[in-house]
């Protein structure tokens, strides 16, 4: 078996399992089993992808990622949720066993994530500080200081508008970006294929992109906007003018892309 096809299997079982346990979960429930999901699909993303090892090996890894796989939040509180948490473990060792015993699977695939060590993340988080003064993670336009004119900030909102994150994309591809990092606040960091790039404010963290060059940088905060720099914001400035007609200043020297919300 193809050990690409496996991890990417056991990838999109994880997704989809945390999405329908999110929407069931969605009114407090004494055992939230997403946590446990979410907990493990954090785990097989710590394997690179470009360095997988054989298929029996790899599924060895991943029961022991659903054995072994653990947050904050996976800290059963009695009997009753630690059964929970046990059950869905074994629902995905389960799978785990059936995929492997097949001779190949059938898979499309969903694009490079890999969860960074801490060594990397702590490197990448000192880079960002020393290129464009990334704050603990935060940068404009919630720095104390006022924002410089070249940062281009838009409301948060528009990320989720695929026509535009489409564009960021491909304004990152002409520049020549293929992979890029993903630094959220309080972890984990990813190194993400730039097609599943979407700069935006998730899961309550705030986020920053940046790749190998650090020639541009993305920045999404609480506070509903996503802030551009360097080359990114130089392309991202005639093209979202030419889809928005509307501007408004936001009081500390900086730009902002106005939408309905934030009126011109």
């Amino acid at each position: 078996m193809d050990p690409q096809a496996l991890h990417d299997t056991a990838r999109r079982y994880l997704m989809d399992r945390h999405a329908e346990l999110w929407n069931r979960d969605s009114v407090p429930k004494p055992f939230p089993r997403y946590n446990v999901v979410n907990a493990i699909l954090v785990e097989v993303e710590r394997l690179d992808a470009d360095d997988l090892p054989p298929a029996p090996e790899l599924a060895s890894l991943l029961r022991r990622a659903a054995a072994e796989a653990d947050s904050l939040f996976t800290r059963p509180a009695d009997e009753t949720e630690a059964r929970a948490m046990a059950d869905e473990r074994g629902l995905f060792a389960g799978r785990v066993r059936e995929w492997a015993a097949q001779a190949e699977l059938e898979v499309e695939p969903i694009g490079y994530r890999r969860v960074l060590t801490k060594d990397e993340s702590a490197e990448w988080r000192e880079r960002a500080q020393l290129r464009w003064g990334v704050v603990n993670l935060v940068w404009y336009p919630m720095l104390p200081n006022d924002v410089p004119r070249e940062v281009l900030i838009v409301p948060e909102s528009t990320m989720w508008e695929e026509p535009t994150a489409a564009l960021i994309r491909q304004v990152l591809h002409d520049l020549g970006a293929h992979r890029v990092v993903e630094l959220r606040e309080g972890g984990p960091d990813y190194a993400i294929e730039l097609s599943l790039m979407v700069p935006c404010y998730s899961g309550g963290a705030e986020g920053i992109w940046v790749d190998e060059s650090l020639d541009w940088i993305a920045y999404a905060s609480h506070e509903d906007t996503v802030a551009f720099g360097g080359t990114l914001a130089d392309r991202l400035r005639s093209r979202l003018d030419e889809s928005r007609d509307r501007r408004y200043w936001n009081g500390r020297h900086a730009d902002v892309v106005a939408d309905e919300e934030h009126p011109a």
